[in-house]
């Protein structure tokens, strides 16, 4: 016979382990809501009446609240961020901010009726407010890509966006090496001089092609 205690302990548990479950599979579903409003979102303004730089300005804001770039910022630059004064960390925020949102945001112009269909969401277990939202891109021509959306969940309930992971390549893996490779190479003053020419290149390239469109 089971003792009342022991009873009374065992559905507490199994309550509580329902509880949990209860609240990942949500947070889940969150997760897949929130990389399908950003697709949606992106779309109808990339099919709006809008010029490129009416679309690029509402793009970028959409950017500004999906993606958590000063933590990409920090993680990417590794072990050199703490060697950073704080005028110098101001600065640098700003470029990464700036160095991510004018390359990938103008790329919609690439756009040709490409069809997102989100595959599956996966819920990190050791990192309980971290999700992996798993994506299908489907080209004109049939041609199908795979793009994983790497979500943190913010102690307010906000999800941000802090990695993309396309073809097996995650991005702010592949900065960070870049990045750490050419610091340990050039110092850090070198670093962010060529990162500044960088932004103001790109930046330039954006206003041509909105001119010439």
């Amino acid at each position: 016979m089971i003792r009342p205690f022991l009873r009374l302990t065992t559905m507490i548990i199994v309550s509580v382990l329902a509880l949990l479950s209860s609240a990942a599979l949500a947070s889940v579903e969150k997760a897949n809501l929130f990389i399908e409003q950003i697709s949606v979102q992106a779309l109808e303004v990339i099919e709006s009446d809008l010029n490129d730089e009416g679309k690029i300005d509402k793009l970028n804001t959409l950017f500004s609240a999906s993606v958590d770039t000063p933590w990409m910022a920090q993680y990417v630059l590794g072990d050199h961020w703490s060697e950073l004064s704080p005028n110098s960390r101001t600065s640098y925020l700003q470029l990464y901010d700036e160095f991510l949102m004018y390359t990938y945001v103008p790329k919609f112009r690439s756009y040709n009726n490409q069809i997102v269909t989100i595959i599956n969401t996966l819920h990190n277990e050791t990192a309980p407010n971290e999700f992996v939202v798993q994506t299908q891109i489907s080209d004109t021509d049939g041609k199908v890509f795979d793009i994983d959306y790497h979500l943190r969940q913010q102690a307010n309930g906000d999800f941000r966006i802090f990695d993309i992971n396309a073809r097996g390549v995650s991005l702010i893996t592949t900065q960070r090496s870049d990045f750490s490779s050419l610091v340990d190479r050039k110092g850090l003053d070198f670093f962010l001089k060529k990162l500044k020419k960088r932004v103001e290149k790109i930046k330039q390239e954006g206003k041509l092609k909105s001119s010439s469109s």
